[in-house]
């Protein structure tokens, strides 16, 4: 039968989803060669990966609320079979991911891609994937005596160190072929942006309190201890402490967003409008959630978190609806966070 040239409403055009797909499922096969049969790290992997196929295939939307509460948890749980890897080279998360996709896949679920610059993004995924199997090829030692074939090179005349170059690749293109589909996921499960923030939010608000326990009681708990102890930052959960601090003022910017836009709505609403006032704890949930995302910037000792907080500082005292006071906080932290950033960053480089 012809394709037809205008798909039905919700639904992406076959033509224009089997690229994507096709690297959906041929990425995380890529990632499970090099994790499970290569690194020899399996449990976890599997773990999450039934995790995903079996919570979705149950149920896609308390799947998906719960995949966000998790997001910002699990990343460290390689630490409970520390192999001697980075955790972020183990992808439990891409294979919790997989198994939501796959579940949607087998529910004859037709995954939709659209946003902007949706093209240019399907040429990366292309050039991505060029340059995966160029990398790939080389580590393979193809045309070398057969002991050499598909072995780690080792980067110290020791040997104690193997390369990455067999690792990176397929952590790469997994997280930029599945990652789309995420949103895509999301849409057909009606959750929206406050939907989809609140249970992260909620992960994020775990995973502080699990720093607070690495950075007062126990720094080898979830964790590489010497990030604590020797460089006083902690990784709440994430895989490293920069993913830790970069999630942190991200969370921040949004919440500040958020808060702004519930300032013009609550203007709106003394003027006439028939908008519903939020409750006095939802309300006091924002600020409470600044805080807290605030606090989890400095224990990550993240740098580029401080750009999501200056950000957010600027939206703030851009906005017209905040009070005079608000403001004038917002100035006083503006100024202490560039003092403290550049002493920071001035530390870091040195």
């Amino acid at each position: 039968m012809p394709i037809e040239r205008r798909a039905p409403s919700g639904e992406s055009r076959p033509r224009e989803t089997l690229l994507p797909v096709l690297w959906a499922c041929a990425s995380p096969a890529l990632l499970a060669g090099v994790v499970i049969l290569h690194l020899h790290f399996t449990f976890l992997p599997l773990f999450f990966l039934a995790l995903g196929f079996v919570s979705y295939a149950w149920n896609g939307r308390k799947a998906l609320l719960l995949f966000l509460l998790l997001l910002p948890l699990v990343n460290a749980t390689p630490d409970l079979f520390f192999n001697g890897y980075p955790y972020n080279t183990m992808g439990v998360q891409l294979f919790y991911l997989a198994g939501l996709l796959g579940a949607s896949l087998a529910k004859g679920e037709r995954p939709e891609l659209r946003f902007p610059g949706r093209g240019i993004y399907l040429l990366f995924l292309a050039l991505l994937g060029i340059s995966a199997l160029f990398v790939l090829l080389r580590w393979s030692n193809l045309g070398l005596p057969g002991l050499a074939l598909l072995r780690d090179t080792p980067v110290a005349t020791s040997g104690e160190r193997l390369s990455f170059a067999v690792v990176f690749p397929a952590i790469t293109l997994a997280l930029f072929s599945l990652s789309p589909f995420l949103v895509s996921l999301l849409r057909r499960q009606g959750l929206g942006a406050r939907e989809t923030f609140l249970p992260l939010k909620a992960g994020f608000s775990l995973s502080f309190l699990l720093a607070l326990f690495q950075r007062l009681v126990d720094a080898d708990f979830m964790s590489q201890g010497w990030w604590g102890r020797k460089m006083e930052q902690v990784n709440g959960g994430f895989s490293d402490f920069n993913a830790f601090g970069f999630f942190a003022g991200a969370m921040f910017l949004w919440q500040a967003l958020e808060l702004t836009a519930r300032w013009t709505e609550d203007g709106e609403r003394r003027e006439g409008s028939a908008a519903p006032r939020p409750s006095a704890l939802a309300r006091m949930a924002g600020p409470l959630f600044l805080v807290v995302a605030l606090a989890a910037v400095f224990l990550s000792g993240c740098r580029t978190a401080f750009l999501f907080v200056l950000a957010a500082l600027v939206r703030l005292l851009l906005a017209r609806r905040p009070p005079r006071r608000l403001k004038a906080a917002a100035v006083l932290l503006l100024a202490f966070l560039l003092l403290i950033a550049g002493g920071t960053l001035g530390k870091r480089l040195r």
